[in-house]
């Protein structure tokens, strides 16, 4: 599953054909519509607190916690105050299978 955040119109980038390359196995792109606010309304979120969430999801793992850090110092991600003040709702998500005619 490949899940990207969309512009209104659901629109995304794709950076490569890599990230639509399920290795043989049937790939998903979830679309997520997201709305940006700076108030903390029902239902919203900052990126601070889906790494807290995800990192205590993965916690009971013994391989993925490590991966996951791995990953968000890849993308330049580090726990910053920056990261707490944007919070986002979604406002809306599709899912297409990626195939040839994709």
């Amino acid at each position: 599953m490949e899940v990207k955040a969309v512009s209104e119109r659901l629109i995304a980038t794709i950076s490569s054909a890599a990230q639509l390359d399920g290795g043989g196995d049937r790939l998903y792109l979830a679309a997520v519509r997201l709305h940006n606010t700076t108030e903390p309304v029902a239902q919203s979120f900052s990126v601070a607190e889906l790494v807290e969430q995800l990192r205590e999801a993965f916690k009971a793992d013994t391989v993925t916690p490590q991966g996951f850090e791995d990953r968000l110092a890849l993308v330049g991600y580090k726990d910053a105050r920056e990261y707490e003040t944007t919070r986002f709702v979604v406002k809306e998500m599709r899912y297409f299978e990626v195939g040839p005619d994709f």
